[in-house]
């Protein structure tokens, strides 16, 4: 019995049981209201085509099918589909004309058709998710979802996003990640969530830069520098732009004030930039595979720092007490660097709930049964073999 048969039997099986159960006026429960609903329909002798139609949300991920179930086509008010990890090279759902999310992710599609929806249908969509297939340019029925919030189109292979999309003016989540764009001319000034990590770009997006961005995924690109119109981003919490061999950091990054998480990981920089070290509501910096070898007294301006990782850099020693530089601080993360000796200050008087010094030169001398002791009054739930402080 090949593959695709035994899914059938098993979607086919799911029926059956909901039949049965209606048949038998058994207690069962799905744990869905919209099927429960139905259920008790069937019972009480409703015709199943009509009982069908009452369907809102329909899960058939992992199924392997390469085409939609005819009993389907009584599911005409479906609100939710989820079509996710099958085998669809191709798919109509003009059908169902209230759906508002659509989830086509990891299948076989290399673009939607235009009467892949009715045209009224198309305005009703608020989310729809293409993840992990092999869609080579945008699709253009994509700008006639007025109404669309959430746009996934990762893992993909894109070379180009133009103007087709800016018409979308209540797009808030848009994930163009892991594609092999090289070209970004999207403007979409509604945007809070935007994802363009793992492409092929050159310059950053200068015109997604607005007060409206909340978080920017751009890491693993060929960025080399930070423009000094990210000014414009003033709510900006969240900016990750790891791995890409960034080099200039504008004085203008000083005022995101509302930025909380910063990712610089990979980017070849041997110090802390001093444009960074002055962001007031910053809470977590990322700093790994640098090259980095001291701490600049000038982290102090980070007055709300709690998480810094350092892991893979060429930190050496401890210049300053973190306690005094960075007070708010509470993990720290020096993971593989080339610390050989620790100061005894590392250990008294701390705010530090976590301290990673794996994978450094440390000596043994270093690594005493009262400083485990230490780690043991300063976490209680620290067994001296727990990863909160690692050596």
């Amino acid at each position: 019995m090949n593959n695709i048969l035994k899914k059938w039997l098993k979607l086919s099986a799911a029926f059956c049981l909901i039949m049965c159960a209606c048949a038998c006026e058994s207690s069962y429960k799905s744990g869905n209201a919209d099927i429960d609903k139905i259920l008790n329909n069937l019972v009480s002798g409703e015709k199943t085509e009509a009982a069908l139609a009452n369907i809102r949300e329909l899960n058939l991920s992992e199924l392997n099918i390469d085409s939609l179930p005819p009993l389907l086509d009584h599911c005409t008010g479906l609100v939710s589909l989820n079509l996710s990890h099958n085998a669809f090279t191709s798919v109509n759902l003009t059908k169902y004309e209230k759906l508002a999310s659509i989830d086509l992710s990891y299948n076989n599609l290399e673009h939607l058709s235009e009467d892949f929806m009715s045209a009224e249908s198309l305005k009703n969509v608020k989310m729809i998710n293409l993840t992990g297939n092999r869609i080579s340019a945008i699709p253009p029925v994509l700008a006639k979802m007025t109404a669309l919030n959430e746009l996934y189109l990762g893992h993909n292979k894109l070379t180009a996003v133009g103007r087709e999309l800016n018409g979308l003016r209540q797009l808030r989540i848009a994930n163009f990640g892991n594609n092999e764009i090289k070209r970004f001319d999207m403007t979409c000034r509604s945007l809070q969530i935007l994802n363009i990590e793992h492409n092929q770009l050159k310059d950053m997006p200068e015109q997604i830069f607005t007060n409206k961005l909340l978080s920017l995924y751009a890491g693993h690109n060929s960025f080399r520098k930070i423009p000094d119109s990210i000014i414009r981003c003033t709510s900006l919490v969240s900016l990750r732009l790891e791995g890409n061999d960034i080099w200039y950091f504008p004085p203008e990054m000083q005022q995101l004030a509302a930025l909380k998480i910063l990712n610089l990981s990979g980017c070849n920089i041997s110090y802390v930039p001093a444009n960074i070290c002055v962001l007031p509501n910053l809470e977590t910096l990322y700093l790994n595979d640098n090259k980095i070898a001291t701490i600049p007294s000038a982290m102090a301006g980070l007055v709300s720092l709690k998480s810094l990782y350092l892991d893979n850099n060429a930190y050496t020693s401890f210049q300053y007490n973190m306690k005094y530089i960075v007070p708010s601080l509470l993990k720290l993360s020096l993971k593989d660097n080339r610390i050989s000796s620790l100061p005894s200050y590392i250990w008294e008087d701390t705010n530090l709930i976590r301290l990673d010094l794996s994978g450094n030169p440390l000596n043994e001398a270093d690594i005493t049964s009262p400083k485990i002791t230490f780690g043991q009054s300063l976490l209680p739930e620290f067994d001296g073999t727990d990863d909160m402080v690692k050596m």
